[in-house]
Parts: C-alpha cells; structure tokens; sequence
C-alpha cells in the first residue's frame, strides 16, 4: 500500500511520496520489500496515488530480479485501504490468500519465526483476515485500536525471553541478547475504535495482515477502510477476524516529524546490539537496500566513504553517513544522526539528533531534532 499522501510530514512529502522518503537512508518501503522477499513472496500488486513516479523511482533502484510487480493506479481520488483492494481485486484473482503491507512501514519482527508462525496461525485458523499486532500505550488515544476477547485462542512461544524491554520503538529501550523466539499470542477480534472500550484487550495494528480470498467479495465499490468499513462489517455478519500480538518486534512510528527523528534514535541505538535478531534484520535491511553503508566503521560512525579525524564525532550516539558527504574542518556532530548522500555541512555547524532525506547544505549553526533540507525543493 503506497498511495497515501503522508500530510503530517510535510513539506518532505510535497516532493516525494511519504513511501520513497528515506528512514535511515532507506526509502520506507525498502524495510517491506525486504519483509516480502525474506518470505519468498514473488508476485506484487503496489497501489499508487500521490507522487506515484517517486515511488516507481524507489523500487527501481532496489532492483527486484525476481519479483513481479503490478501497480493500481488510483485517480482521480485516493480509495483508501479497503478501496484500494477493490481496485486491484481483478490482480489479485487466483490467490488463495492475501498478504497486506503498508508500504511506509517500518516492522522489525522479533525472531526469524514471526512472519512464518503469522503466516501459520491465519492458515490454521481459517480467518477471513488476521492482523499483525502489538501492544502499545497510545491505542485508544493517539492511535485508534483493534479490540479483542483478552481470552486468548493460543500462545505461540510461550516463554520465549524478550529481545527487548518493549514492543515500542523508544531509544530508552536496551535491546539484549536474542531470546530466540518471540511469544505470539493469538485472539478472535470484536472491532475497531479510536477510542478505548471496556473489558476488551487493546492492540496496535501493525499494517500487516494476511486477508482470504473470499475477502474480494465483500468489498464495497469505491472508497472504504478495510478496518472500520470492510472488517467491521464482516465480523457483524459472523465472519472471524483473528488478531496475532507479537511480544518482541518493534514497529517504528514515523508519520510525523517528531515521531520519524525518535525512531531514528530508536533503529540506530540496535546497531549496538549485534546479537540480537531485530538489530541484525535492521543491518540486513541497510545492506539490502543500501549497499556500502558500512564500508568504513570508526567509533559511532557508519560511512560509505573515508572520514577524516577533522570532524568530530559524539562517541555516545550514532551518525550514517551516505556517499559524497562533505564538510567543514569545525564540523560537530552529537547524538543520532543520518545524513543522505550528498549532505553539504557548511562553516561552523553542529548536528545533534538530526536527519537529512534528500541532497542538501546545511548552513552554520547548532542544529537539534531537525529534518533537512527544511524547504524541498519542487520540480
């Protein structure tokens, strides 16, 4: 799904599609493409809206051999997730299931069995859907829910130690040694809400799911959200929507500004953790989808190219640094820090928690918590 419009992250999104926008110099939708081939998944339908030559553009340059890829344009309007299916549904013909991905989503899963164990449960349930979920403190408030019977239907796992201290992305957290496995428990849904309900268990949708083929008929002409519209209404007339919560992956919230530079905090802090599973999915992503990230490692800093001992570099935090970076000689950078290929540090600049998405300079000065450039430039 990569037809969204991304309009909490303007100005960024103005020039590219909010899938196409690099998260640790990753186009987003490089983390689900890697998802998709880590399952062996070959034939791809890509809905398109907003900005759609940016995001054709991204898959190009990931280069997919082996993948066939249809795209569903959508025009004049966008059709939303449930509308979206019910355009491509004459692609989709012949499958038997459905796996769903939000192209902007950036999921680490908490094991090498997650995705096939997700993909186990909806075949041995039988569901006309079942969703990919986490616990997260903001549902039913700053994010709306998926509610289940918090009688569970079956643990898989059971035991597996956490990876980490929560299913949240948050640089506080200090991911250890892989547990080996992640604890999935699994539960029949009742509905969806933005808002709290009593005496159901509240979970976090992830933007993966595995939907039936018998889901194609059941959705409406036009415009629709497959939760609230398609989903809802199934499980009114009898059908079963399974709900699978995942204890040790992370998902990385990055719809907005402040959101998108705390989970690039949150990815770069597992680069410090080598053994476990979701900080080395995270480093096959990079080399996946950014090959050379790593080709010269000094203390904290990750660089496609040579970097000379002028700049000077906060052991404490993380920097990336794509190709043809330059900089000046009174160059500092603190914290967190991503800069895309041909980042420019002009004068006496200091960086500290700060990300650049596209070709930039970046004047003197102190710099904290900031997206370059600030004003994209529009072609």
């Amino acid at each position: 799904m990569a037809a969204g419009l991304g309009t909490r992250l303007r100005p960024w999104t103005l020039t590219t599609a909010k899938a196409a926008l690099p998260f640790c110099n990753v186009p987003l939708l490089g983390y689900s493409v890697h998802l998709l081939e880590s399952l062996g998944i070959q034939d791809w339908v890509c809905n398109l809206h907003h900005l759609p030559e940016t995001v054709e553009a991204s898959l190009q340059k990931l280069k997919l051999p082996h993948q066939h890829v249809l795209f569903s344009r959508e025009s004049p309007k966008i059709l939303g997730s449930g509308g979206a299916l019910w355009q491509m549904q004459d692609k989709l013909q012949g499958a038997d299931d459905i796996l769903l991905i939000n192209a902007d989503t950036v999921f680490f899963p908490g094991a090498a069995t997650t995705l096939t164990d997700f993909v186990r449960v909806h075949r041995e349930e039988g569901a006309l859907a079942t969703l990919l979920t986490i616990d997260h403190p903001d549902v039913g408030q700053g994010f709306g829910g998926v509610y289940c019977r918090p009688e569970p239907l079956s643990v898989l796992g059971m035991g597996a130690a956490p990876a980490h201290s929560s299913a949240i992305a948050d640089v506080r957290n200090s991911p250890g040694e892989s547990g080996g496995g992640d604890e999935m428990t699994v539960y029949d849904t009742v509905r969806f809400s933005k808002s709290s309900i009593a005496n159901l268990v509240g979970l976090h949708f992830t933007g993966i799911a595995i939907l039936s083929h018998r889901l194609l008929a059941k959705l409406p002409q036009g415009e629709s959200n497959l939760l609230y519209d398609v989903l809802q209404q199934a499980i009114a007339e009898g059908e079963r929507v399974v709900s699978v919560k995942s204890q040790n992956s992370l998902w990385y919230e990055t719809g907005d500004p402040n959101s998108y530079i705390r989970s690039t905090k949150a990815a770069l802090s597992l680069l410090r953790s080598p053994n476990n599973f979701v900080g080395q999915f995270f480093q096959q992503v990079l080399h996946r989808c950014d090959p050379g990230w790593d080709n010269i490692k000094i203390d904290s800093v990750y660089s496609h190219q040579a970097i000379t001992e002028d700049l000077q570099v906060d052991s404490a935090g993380i920097t990336l640094i794509g190709a043809n970076f330059k900089f000046n000689q009174r160059c500092r950078l603190r914290g967190f820090n991503v800069l895309h290929r041909h980042t420019h540090l002009e004068g006496d600049t200091q960086l500290e928690d700060c990300v650049s998405v596209a070709p930039c300079r970046i004047g003197a000065g102190i710099h904290q918590g900031q997206i370059f450039p600030f004003t994209p430039v529009i072609r």
